[in-house]
């Protein structure tokens, strides 16, 4: 039995989800190194979840 294809949005979630975790982990890390370490701002933390959701969304999907 072959395997169905992939639908056409699985790559594209998954570019777009990698780019969210890495730009907000990077956001993160500057942010609080530049607070001098004391919070983790809401919006990095935001973009790396969403872009954890968008990974694992695709990835059920294949």
């Amino acid at each position: 039995m072959t395997p169905s294809p992939r639908p056409a949005w699985v790559i594209p979630t998954l570019l777009v989800g990698a780019l969210l975790v890495i730009g907000g982990a990077i956001q993160a890390v500057l942010s609080i190194a530049a607070a001098g370490f004391r919070y983790v701002p809401s919006g990095a933390t935001l973009a790396v979840l969403v872009g954890i959701g968008l990974i694992v969304v695709a990835q059920a999907r294949k």
